[in-house]
């Protein structure tokens, strides 16, 4: 006769029970990298997993363990030799637990990818991811991608990720997720001093601008980017490494272009006698409308930040500017052009700038 089918939460338990044989075992205890998928993990198998020599640790598509409850003690697992993480979950609370149970004293993660699957985060829960990753100062990479619930775009303030700036080691951070980060130039600056070995930086949300509609009322208001083209000053200034550059601009009309504030901490006379920045690529984000008489200040003052920047992208297809050839009869006609004049516009400036720096004269 055919046994009764286990219930859900006692065919989770057995899983357990053979995970952990399985690493009891003298040859596999030697495993530098572990993928765990479709089970719920109980503590101690997490207790296990920390005493053994894993370097790398997958952990996708877990179940919740029974009554959501999950006690492992916070900071009490040891991971010694665990540098590289994936969790892709629909559980945020798992993915909060987990990582608060790491024990500071000897975490060395370096690499942090979290994804968060279901449409089940809250802007709270998200808050809570940053608190605890935060206090992981060895990460150098980090990737978090959230979908936020009822199919809205979500508003992140600047303070949700705040707990980000405490990770002075990192080299890549990248958000993804249906979501607005809403920057403007101060953050712009906390960034910059909190994270001086960025090398690229990515907090423009694929999902923002592919899923956005503006003419559709169920997105609710949309909040327009604050960050101005000056506002990339402190990246220039702060972060010599960074080579890729993605964020929201806000439209480039009227007085956005002078690097205003009554406590400006930097200005572009700070440039001056510094190497050149190498930052060779940046999207531009957040569709941005540039004046009719922009091109050329635009071009001026990222010439001025980035003389090294080879590609711009717009996120607007119209617009994306990337290796333009067009023959263009005046400087005036390429100013017309907008953003698709920006590009070539820079380039001559870069130029210059390389002749300058050579000594040498241009010929007319």
């Amino acid at each position: 006769m055919d046994s009764a089918p286990l219930p859900e939460h006692n065919r989770a338990h057995h899983q357990d029970e053979l995970l952990v044989c399985c690493l009891r075992c003298p040859i596999l205890s030697l495993l530098t990298e572990l993928s765990i998928s479709g089970i719920a993990l109980e503590p101690r198998v997490l207790r296990h997993l920390a005493s053994c020599s894993i370097r790398s640790l997958s952990l996708e598509d877990l179940h919740e363990m029974p009554c959501a409850v999950f006690d492992v003690n916070a900071n009490s697992l040891h991971f010694p030799v665990l540098r590289d993480v994936l969790i892709a979950t629909g559980f945020v609370d798992l993915c909060i637990a987990l990582f608060d149970s790491i024990a500071r004293s000897t975490c060395a993660l370096t690499h942090v990818d979290i994804d968060i699957k279901r449409e089940t985060c809250t802007l709270a829960a998200f808050e809570r991811v940053a608190e605890v990753l935060g206090t992981l100062p060895s990460i150098k990479q980090l990737d978090v991608r959230v979908v936020f619930g009822d199919h809205l775009v979500q508003f992140v303030p600047p303070s949700a990720i705040s707990p980000f700036f405490a990770l002075h080691a990192l080299e890549h951070f990248a958000l993804d997720g249906l979501f607005q980060v809403l920057l403007d130039d101060t953050t712009v600056i906390d960034m910059a001093c909190a994270w001086p070995r960025i090398q690229l930086l990515d907090v423009y949300p694929e999902y923002e601008h592919r899923l956005y509609d503006p003419d559709s009322t169920d997105w609710g208001q949309w909040c327009p980017p604050a960050v101005t083209v000056p506002g990339l000053l402190p990246f220039a200034l702060r972060c010599p490494r960074l080579q890729h550059l993605r964020i929201a601009l806000g439209d480039i009309i009227g007085d956005t272009l002078p690097y205003s504030g009554p406590n400006a901490p930097f200005t572009f006379a700070d440039l001056v006698d510094r190497p050149a920045h190498g930052l060779a690529e940046l999207t531009v984000g957040g569709n941005p409308r540039l004046g009719p008489a922009a091109a050329l200040e635009v071009a001026v003052q990222l010439s001025a930040m980035f003389p090294h920047l080879v590609d711009i992208y717009v996120d607007d297809p119209e617009s994306v500017v990337q290796n333009h050839h067009e023959e263009w009869s005046s400087v005036d006609e390429l100013c017309e052009a907008r953003w698709a004049g920006v590009l070539p516009l820079h380039r001559v400036l870069a130029q210059v700038r390389l002749q300058e720096r050579r000594g040498r004269i241009p010929r007319m």
